[in-house]
Formats: C-alpha cells, structure tokens, sequence
C-alpha cells in the first residue's frame, strides 16, 4: 500500500459512505429510545403517527456484517484484508492497495501500480527477468539466462574489447570470456585443437576460451595471446617461439586437449594492463611498474642488458619475474609492436624504447633503445613542444602514432606505403630537427585510433572510419587495389569506409582493420587467408568490394 494513502484515510472515507447511507445512525443505543417512536416486539417500530415498518436489512452500511447493495462482501471489516473480503466490503483484487498473498501479490499499490514501476501491474515487485524493460536495465527477455540476447543481470552482451595478432582475432566480450578465430596453427585460438576457425561457413562463434576466471583485458602478440583476469592474474596461450607465454617452456598451450586454463605467468606483481608485440608481452602491474617478457631482440623488455646475454625470456624455468622497465613517470597504458613498447603516462607524456631503426622511438635518432646501461628511462616524445597531451598511443611494425588531447593526430617512425599520412614517404623521430610531427590531416576530429603493421585507421568524432598506409591487402577498406594513401600529395584525408553503419571502435593488426559498429556487430576487412574476418571464407574484403557488400563476423550469440 502506498504510505501516501494511509489506512486510516481509507477507512473514515468508508464510514462517511456509511452515515451517508443511514444519516439517522447515531450509534448504538443504551435502552433509551430515540425520537417519537416505540420499538415493537415484532421487530417493527411505530412512528408518530402510530403505524409501524420493518427496519431496513443492513441500515448499519459496510461493516456490519451483513452484504448490503453496493457491496461484494461483508466480514464485519475483522481488519483482515486477505481473508477474502477487504475492509471496502470488496473481494480482493489487484490493484486495492492492499496485498493479498493469497493471490499471489508481492505489492499493491493500488492506482500508482505501473509496470515501469517499483509495483508492476499484476502486483509484482519489479526485478529483471519480469520481461519489463525499466531504468536501469538493457533489456529483459522474461528470464534470467544468458548468452539469448539479454543476459541473466538484464545488460546486453557487447563486444568490449578486440586482439588482433598474425592472421588471427580473438574477442573479450562484456561478461568476462573470451573467443577467438582465424589462423590457429600453435592453438592461439585456444580450442583445444590446431584447427582454423572462420574459414568456412558455421564455424562462428567460436566456443569460448577457458581461461579460468573473468577476463579484464586482452592482448596479442604474433601467435599467442594473453588475457587479464579481474583478480589481476595473467594467462596466456598460444605459440611459445620465444617464451612469449611466460611458461618457462618453448611447448604451445591450447593445441590440444585439456591445456586450459594455463597457469598463472609469474609477472612479479598483480597486474592492471597488458600488451602484445613481436613475439613478447608486457604488463602495467598495481605497483606502477611495467613489466616484459618473450623476445628481447632489441631490448623491449628494457632490462639494460644485451640480447646476446639474455636471451629471451621466458623460455626457461625461473627466467621471471623479469626487471621493471625503468620510467620516470606512472604508466597506465601499453602499446607494442613488432619491437619496440611506449607507455603513456598519467601526464600525457610518451616514453618508448626497444627497436628504433627507423624512428619509431621518436627519439631523432635510428638507435635502439633499451639493452644499454644507460638507455632507460628515456625521455618524454616530443609529441608536441608545448603540451604532449596523449590520450592514446598506438604501435605498428615501424611507427607510432598518438591521439592527443585536442583531438588531432600524429604519427612518426617509418614514412613508407604513407603510414604516417604525410603525402610523401619520409620518415619522421630518426634524424635531428625532425619531431614533433605535423598533424594527420584527417578532416575532423578524432576519437579513437589503431594500428596494423604498416596502415593506421581512426575513428572520427561522427562515427566514420578513415584509414591510411599500405593497401595491399584491402586493409584500407576503400574497395579499390590502390597499393597505399597518404604517400603522395592530395591524399588526406581519406575517404570514409564503407561499413554500412557509424562504427563506435576500431581496432588493427597486420593486415587486417575491425570495427565495432552501432548496434554491436563486428564488421572486419583486409587480409583473410586464414579466416581471420570471420565471415566463413578465405575470400580478402576490401581490395575490390568495400566492407560492407560483406557478411559481418558472428561474434555475439
């Protein structure tokens, strides 16, 4: 019952009712007689003018005990409104504002029951699985099983996160699980087999990875991939060429049966974020340090040691936890490429070591960056000479791009194919005089951006996708063989992607670009001789077609 409307209200409404019925009621008498008329033995009464009448049935109105016109019932209103008369000499019902488990209720208030409230309208508590949908919930599919549309807590499922690693994706989605397709040769797909998946038609989605908790965040490297779990454990699977999985062990896990859940990798502390590169992975742990390990090539993990002295690490028992990477600030995100790391820091500042041939550092010099004594910590990137202002950083095979604060964008590193959307191929962080770079002029605001190996694409404010670098394998997504965009004069900005749909993220790895659009669906294109677009074919999208005239990739239920 609603406490605006109480009881007591109710009641002294329902006795008015009764004096209205009967205005000559004064209440019971105490033997003394009332007016000019003599009671009878008879049951009559004479009148003043000395004839006599029956007294009316029921004169005495709701309450009385007695069913008079008007009224369904009447227990003498006993203050039991559940016994199958209310105190309104009513049957109950929903919708009295009074709650009569006898019928089933859990509420009842009365006019305000609403189904877009806390009292739906057959007297219902709301709760998710009603099949109402109200604030606070996605859907409600009348149940509370997942993985049919609407999941048991009444959110829908989405797609939270994509890992694009060699010829291969795998998707985190928002309950916490994990599944992958494409190329699967070291069991990266972690199915239990060495099987590809997508490659032919019905064999998406794919089952889901035991990992053995709820994922947080996912990573990939060329044939492997890591997952973080909610407790801040990492896990991974897949190829181990060069300790990549932290096992202590060159064998793969998840190429056959009963390997998952891997173990736990030893990373030295409880981690909060994760990165895939060429053949390693590092971590952001709760101590603000980063920690790497796998190929140590050019000095990505940042140990200060040479490779030749180290080795990788990974791949033998006892080899982690590695060092943490010396930095001057607070990381608290990661991106990898084919060799090199930068961290983005809580200032907004760039910090990147490893690999640095062709300046990818940004450090205007070809030198790696990350075996010597005294290469780390480095400096911040002169992204900018006032205000670095990253929000985003992101690494291809040999460039590195950041979105900044204002929106805009900037590449540096290798200038073939156009990655760095210059119109011309000149590199940029390898000499002298060369940093900070230009802005990408892509034609509006950006909000998101992603890298493959030699292609770049961002998410624009409106929800367009734009893309640059090489094309060879319609990564591009423009529907035509042209080799490259942003190498020549008039290129940029690029043409938007045909998607059939605004995208709301985007993500890249080798040859391949996915976005995820309006809606949930995952759209993917480029290179796909493995299944890795996940549209049942090995047929490349993009190169001749644009993304659109093709199937999107079954990643939800």
């Amino acid at each position: 019952m609603n406490p605006a409307r109480p009881r007591a209200a109710v009641l002294v409404l329902a006795l008015a009712a009764c004096l209205e019925v009967n205005p000559g009621y004064l209440g019971p008498t105490t033997g003394t007689t009332i007016g000019t008329s003599d009671a009878t033995t008879d049951g009559t009464t004479a009148d003043a003018s000395g004839s006599s009448t029956t007294a009316a049935a029921g004169a005495g109105g709701c309450g009385d005990g007695v069913v008079d016109p008007g009224e369904a019932c009447d227990d003498g209103r006993d203050g039991d409104q559940d016994d199958g008369c209310t105190d309104l000499c009513a049957l109950p019902a929903c919708g009295d504002d009074f709650v009569q488990a006898s019928l089933g209720e859990e509420c009842d208030e009365g006019s305000f029951n609403a189904d877009d409230g806390a009292c739906t309208s057959l007297c219902a508590a709301a709760r998710c699985g009603d099949g109402l949908v109200r604030a606070g919930e996605a859907c409600d599919d009348g149940n509370q099983v997942g993985e049919d549309g609407c999941e048991a807590d009444c959110t829908t499922l989405a797609i939270t996160e994509l890992a694009i690693g060699n010829q291969f994706v795998c998707a985190l989605l928002s309950h916490g699980k994990v599944r992958c397709w494409g190329y699967n040769i070291a069991g990266q797909l972690g199915l239990g087999d060495f099987d590809n998946r997508g490659d032919g038609p019905g064999e998406l989605p794919t089952a889901y990875v035991e990992t053995g908790g709820t994922v947080v965040d996912l990573a990939a490297a060329v044939g492997a991939v890591c997952a973080l779990l909610d407790v801040g454990a990492v896990r991974c699977w897949g190829g181990s060429t060069s300790g990549e999985l932290g096992s202590g062990s060159f064998e793969p896990i998840g190429d056959g049966p009963g390997e998952l859940p891997p173990d736990t990798v030893h990373v030295g502390e409880s981690a909060r974020a994760l990165a895939g590169g060429g053949g390693f992975f590092c971590a952001v742990t709760h101590g603000d340090d980063v920690r790497c390990w796998g190929n140590n090539t050019w000095g990505q993990l940042g140990l200060l040691i040479p490779w030749n002295q180290t080795g990788n690490l990974g791949d033998e028992p006892g080899e982690l936890p590695t060092e943490a990477v010396p930095l001057d600030d607070v990381p608290v995100a990661l991106a990898a490429g084919t060799g090199h790391v930068c961290a983005r820091t809580a200032a907004g500042e760039a910090y990147c070591w490893g690999l640095g041939e062709q300046g990818q550092l940004g450090y205007e010099s070809p030198q790696n960056l990350g075996s010597g004594a005294e290469d780390l910590p480095t400096v911040p990137v002169l992204v900018d000479a006032v205000d670095a202002d990253v929000v985003q950083i992101v690494v291809g095979d040999g460039h590195t791009c950041a979105l900044r604060g204002s929106q805009q964008v900037r590449c540096w590193g290798s200038g073939m194919d156009g990655r760095l959307g210059t119109g011309d191929t000149v590199s940029i962080g390898d000499a002298p005089g060369t940093m900070p770079p230009p802005d990408v002029p892509l034609g509006g605001d950006v909000v998101q951006i992603a890298a493959g190996a030699f292609h770049t694409c961002a998410l624009m404010a409106g929800g367009a996708v734009r893309c640059w670098g090489l094309n060879t394998e319609g990564q591009l997504g423009v529907g035509s063989p042209a080799d490259a965009i942003g190498d020549d004069p008039g290129e940029m900005p690029p043409a938007d992607v045909p998607l059939g749909g605004l995208a709301t993220a985007i993500y890249a790895g080798g040859s391949n670009s996915c976005a995820v659009l309006e809606g949930g669906a995952v759209r993917c294109w480029g290179e796909n001789s493995q299944g890795q677009l996940g549209i049942g074919s090995t047929a490349t999208i993009g190169d001749d077609e644009t993304p659109d005239a093709a199937p999107t990739t079954p990643v939800l239920p």
